[in-house]
């Protein structure tokens, strides 16, 4: 498993420790870990981020992000826990938020 299906277990698991673990797991240097953080959603109504694809009406989909998502804007959108989303900004996360709408 690569970080985008680590990642999205942790997120919807909405689970800290397993955060750190995928981070862990996936990143072998503090910038490949930030690389990963500040990763982006592709696609549109059938979408990827990593190794992770979900095809519209197809895959199930509890928190769909939209396009240009980084893991802390589906945090934020989806009302994580306050332990997930600091984890999130900790590791590296990139902080400025931009509206993606």
């Amino acid at each position: 498993q690569g970080w985008g299906r680590r990642a999205m277990a942790a997120f919807i698991a909405n689970d800290a420790k397993m955060l750190k673990s995928a981070y862990s797991t996936t990143a072998n240097s503090i910038e490949e870990g930030r690389i990963n953080l500040n990763m982006k959603v592709k696609g549109g109504a059938s979408w990827y981020y990593g190794d992770v694809y979900v095809r519209l009406g197809v895959d199930p989909e509890p928190f769909p992000p939209r396009a240009g998502d980084t893991l802390l804007h589906m945090a934020l959108r989806h009302k994580r826990s306050i332990p997930f989303v600091a984890t999130l900004i900790q590791l590296g996360a990139d902080k400025k938020i931009k509206n993606n709408s």
